[in-house]
């Protein structure tokens, strides 16, 4: 019976940990299978999986409580199994105090864990391993705090003594130290990244080096992780990102964004995109992954630093649209976000301020003035309005009968203003022909931003003409123009290169500078007859 027992132990411990980074509810269902073995340190492992499938799930304050609850019941025990879990508790717990901003707490959670790893008085490899995780910890806090120098140095003196570690260890626990050294290659790239000043830093090209020494290491993982390269290419990507390579960055974004959902990297790609987008000046684009990052159907460990950054890229969009409201509203967001978030710095280091965004304040202020200002003007309007009414009311009989004959002559006056042809110059008309030759050979009409405004300024002409000399030369409006070009290249692009085909359809629209996905797929089903996607699936047939 006891040993029916210990193999149904055994059995619940390997499909938890299969499940720990595959499904969250299989993690939760089989870590409360653990809890009723009766093995006390068993049912305490089972504890601290159930506190981390809560942690997955984005619940830090269950996941909280149930840590605190299973440190209280261990305490202060001397059995070594017990130690171990207690150990891996305070771990746990400390990136649920990191990942909340609770930045004084997770320090205090270092030093207890330091303490604890240190209780068990030998250097085995399983202790060697929890000190470099301990230093590893405290490296993550100072790279959050903006320590990114210190933050470095601790992980390059990390890096001798997991090589010297690794040689020793059993098959079962290579794999982990494996995982182990390739996070502080990437923690170290990321100390470079943020330490960055601008996009020719030779920081950036350190970022890089140690993403790809990363890389190389996960290549020696048994089993392979299939995830590996497309985590490689996200880390890459949001290197070309601070150089500003915004055409690299999006191309690495597209490339891994099919598989991001089992990836779990969802919301690094929205947000990724958000920015990627608002550089190239695709405001539709960039407003709707910034909605796609805050409106995540899923929670997960993200930092403020983005969200702040997501906010304040939408306060900027809706200003420029000069939709004041909204900017208004996403400028107090990123405000208040990011006095919450300097509240709970300063908490951990009174004398530091982590992040200079004097741009999130700058623009707060721009948009404040302009809301108080629009509010001041509607006062004004309302008043104006209200004096004009009444003054109508008084004059409406004396004038109707005036009002409708200069109506009714204005009326006649634009009837022949529209019947009257354009007397259009030949050599104006060459001109235009020869501009919309050059046009086609080009990519120009692509940008979102290209309008008859644009090209009739080109031109040194109006719109009307240009217009005029389209309908007749072209036979279609200047829209359906456009439409028609825009249309053509991607399919000549869908055609020609099959990287292209792996787009989205939002992706496609904004390649050929549609900024709605839906205006982009009746454009395209009325000049073809089939959606994109129907086009697609047609064109991998054959």
């Amino acid at each position: 019976m006891h040993s029916q027992e210990k193999n149904l132990d055994s059995v619940y411990l390997k499909k938890a940990s299969y499940y720990t980074n595959r499904n969250t509810d299989s993690l939760l269902h089989y870590s409360l299978l653990i809890q009723q073995s009766k093995d006390t340190c068993i049912q305490s492992d089972g504890k601290l999986r159930e506190a981390h499938a809560y942690y997955k799930k984005g619940d830090f304050q269950t996941s909280r409580e149930l840590i605190s609850s299973l440190i209280d019941e261990i305490n202060e025990s001397s059995d070594r199994c017990l130690k171990k879990v207690k150990i891996e508790a305070l771990n746990k717990l400390f990136w649920i105090y990191k990942n909340s901003n609770e930045f004084s707490k997770a320090f205090d959670i270092t030093l207890e864990h330091k303490k604890a790893i240190e209780s068990l008085n030998n250097n085995s490899p399983y202790s060697q391993r929890a000190l470099l995780k301990n230093k590893s910890n405290m490296a993550i806090l100072k790279m959050d705090l903006g320590f990114f120098q210190e933050a470095r140095k601790l992980y390059l003196e990390m890096l001798p003594e997991i090589n010297q570690i690794i040689p020793s260890l059993e098959a079962h626990d290579l794999y982990r130290g494996l995982i182990f050294k390739a996070s502080v290659l990437n923690l170290t790239g990321t100390t470079y990244i943020r330490s960055a000043e601008n996009k020719d830093s030779k920081s950036l090209d350190s970022a890089l080096a140690y993403y790809k020494r990363a890389y190389k290491t996960t290549t020696l993982f048994y089993p392979p992780h299939k995830n590996s390269k497309p985590l490689y290419e996200l880390r890459t990507a949001e290197v070309y990102l601070k150089k500003e390579a915004y055409d690299k960055t999006l191309g690495l974004i597209r490339k891994n964004e099919r598989i991001s959902k089992e990836m779990n990297t969802e919301q690094t790609i929205n947000f990724l995109k958000s920015i990627t987008f608002y550089h190239l000046k695709q405001q539709d684009s960039s407003i709707y992954y910034c909605h796609q990052f805050l409106n995540f159907d899923r929670a997960t460990p993200s930092t403020e630093k983005n969200k702040i950054t997501v906010l304040n890229i939408l306060a900027d969009q809706y200003k420029n649209l000069k939709k004041i409201d909204s900017a208004f509203k996403y400028s107090e967001l990123a405000m208040s976000n990011l006095n919450n978030l300097s509240k709970t710095r300063t908490e951990a280091n009174n004398s530091y301020y982590l992040y200079d965004f004097e741009k999130v304040k700058s623009l707060n202020e721009e948009i404040l003035n302009k809301e108080t200002s629009k509010r001041n003007l509607i006062i004004f309007i309302l008043s104006a309005f209200v004096l004009s009414a009444i003054l109508l009311v008084v004059k409406f009989y004396r004038r109707g009968k005036e009002l409708s004959k200069i109506q009714e002559s204005g009326s006649k006056k634009q009837a022949v203003a529209n019947k009257k042809p354009y007397s259009i110059d030949k050599a104006l008309e060459e001109k235009v022909l020869k501009a919309l030759e050059e046009l086609e050979s080009s990519t120009e009409y692509l940008d979102s931003e290209f309008s008859i405004q644009v090209l009739a300024k080109q031109l040194d002409t109006n719109t009307s003409y240009l217009s005029s000399i389209i309908n007749k030369k072209k036979k279609k409006t200047f829209k359906q123009y456009i439409g028609e070009l825009r249309i053509n290249y991607l399919i000549s692009k869908l055609k020609s290169d099959e990287k292209f085909r792996s787009y989205t359809i939002q992706a496609m629209a904004g390649e050929i500078g549609y900024n709605n996905a839906s205006a982009f797929t009746r454009a395209f089903k009325k000049q073809t007859g089939k959606t994109p996607s129907e086009f697609l699936r047609e064109l991998e047939s054959h």
